[in-house]
């Protein structure tokens, strides 16, 4: 499943080398697979990438973040359901345990959803808390 040691070694040794960082790295790590998996889909034709996980990945900043950002054409919410159920799908014979997570609110027109990833960070030995909170978040909007 994951190898932390040699994840690490994508990174600067700053990064690599603290302790508080290493959450964040298996996060862009697994948010690297994910986008990975949906470029070969026929979903990408309606996705645009954007937002934190964009910049830091494509413009480099100094920030880590939990999302992944898309702009979505003529996308509608049964199929961002059924891409984000193909993406845990993924996951799931990545060998990742994963829980979706709904999020829905009334004025929004977001479509959005969290993927939870039970104990992976006390089974990486990052978190000496079973119920270690981890997720990742997709979020899609038409932006116009």
């Amino acid at each position: 499943m994951i190898d932390v040691q040699s994840i690490k070694n994508f990174f600067p040794s700053g990064m690599r080398d603290k302790p508080e960082y290493q959450q964040y790295l298996i996060k862009e790590y697994i948010q690297c697979q994910i986008l990975e998996y949906l470029s070969n889909t026929c979903y990408v034709k309606n996705l645009s990438f954007i937002g934190g996980t964009n910049l830091r990945l494509i413009k480099h900043i100094d920030r880590f973040s939990e999302n992944l950002d898309f702009d979505c054409k003529n996308m509608a919410k049964d199929e961002f359901q059924s891409m984000t159920d193909d993406v845990l799908r993924y996951l799931e014979n990545s060998g990742y345990t994963v829980e979706p997570k709904e999020r829905e609110h009334d004025g929004l027109v977001a479509y959005r959803r969290s993927i939870y990833f039970p104990e992976l960070l006390f089974s990486l030995g990052l978190s000496g808390y079973k119920n270690a909170r981890f997720l990742i978040k997709l979020e899609m909007q038409d932006q116009g």
